[in-house]
């Protein structure tokens, strides 16, 4: 008895093999590559991170509404903050607030930032503690309560982006919304509590009456003109109030970020991180892949043996085919 396997070839020939290495080559190597290349261009176009300063709101030394005060000399001292006097920044305050309101109605919260001299703020303070009352403003409300101390000609300065002085005195509200809904609380379930390690922690720990609030309190501040003053004598400092108690606003977290103020496709490849390296990446790569497969046609039409060396080759002696990939297997 005799059982005959036909065993196929294999058709594989040079070009397959050379177009298996370039694909390789472009998911494996060139790919990660661009990604390494990407992340080295964003760091050349963007060397200043973020830089954030906790901040300690007071509400014991004047009333129980929420302020601030932040000493330039003290964050210039400090070499760790790193935040150079001459770049523009965009100074950013971050705070979580909580809705107090039973019925769940937005809350109005006004915020006033101003820049003054440090003599400034400890004769706002004393009058402040003197006159024992309560005004809207914790610190920057005794203006009218000095005769010493005109409002109209108090050195409030701020710096603009044309780098000239002027009165400043920033005063604006912002909402606090109490509608945000809960995927996960342990007051409020609406997912199971078995589910709850395997959701992110940002639904974990929301809560419908948090939010988190980014106020904008300069644009484009140098503090290199601070610099200067500072080398006449005068200190500045930067004081941040609320105009209300200490219900709507948790200061616990809050922290002062300093943003540079990019532009053009800096402020594009900063504000939209995720956008930027979907756009960029897949740049980097084309032209990656580009010259990969310039080099391999090159290579293949400097070294690919010609028609006229193919026929100069001696004929080797004629074999009598064999079925290719029979084997004969005999069963006794």
């Amino acid at each position: 008895m005799k059982i005959l396997i036909n065993i196929p070839a294999l058709a594989i020939t040079r070009s397959t093999i050379y177009v298996t290495i370039l694909i390789i080559a472009n998911t494996a190597i060139l790919l990660p590559w661009s990604v390494v290349c990407f992340l080295r261009f964003y760091e050349l176009l963007i060397p200043i991170p973020e830089i954030r300063v906790p901040l300690n709101f007071n509400y014991q030394v004047l009333s129980h509404k929420p302020f601030v005060v932040v000493d330039f000399r003290e964050l210039f001292g400090n070499t760790d903050t790193g935040i150079n006097p001459e770049v523009e920044y965009d100074l950013t305050l971050n705070i979580d607030g909580y809705c107090s309101n039973p019925n769940g109605r937005p809350q109005m919260i006004s915020r006033k930032v101003s820049i003054m001299n440090e003599w400034e703020v400890r004769k706002l303070v004393a009058l402040r503690e003197e006159a024992n009352d309560d005004g809207n403003w914790p610190i920057s409300g005794n203006l009218a309560l000095s005769k010493a101390i005109q409002y109209q000609q108090s050195q409030l300065l701020v710096i603009t982006k044309s780098n000239f002085f002027q009165e400043f005195s920033n005063i604006r509200s912002f909402m606090l919304h109490c509608d945000a809904q809960v995927l996960y609380a342990m007051n409020h379930q609406w997912v199971p509590l078995a589910f709850a390690p395997f959701l992110p922690g940002y639904f974990q720990s929301r809560d419908r009456t948090a939010n988190h609030l980014q106020l904008l309190l300069l644009k484009s501040f140098v503090f290199k003109n601070f610099l200067l003053q500072r080398s006449r004598g005068d200190h500045h400092q930067l004081v941040v109030e609320f105009a209300s108690n200490d219900e709507g606003i948790n200061i616990e977290t809050a922290e002062l970020l300093f943003q540079v103020n990019w532009t053009g496709i800096r402020y594009f490849l900063y504000h939209y991180r995720l956008t930027s390296a979907a756009v960029f990446i897949p740049i980097f790569w084309s032209f990656s892949s580009l010259g990969c497969l310039l080099v391999v046609l090159f290579i293949w039409f400097r070294f690919a043996p010609s028609e006229t060396s193919q026929q100069n080759h001696t004929e080797k002696p004629e074999l009598t085919p064999q079925p290719e990939g029979d084997l004969e297997l005999e069963l006794r």
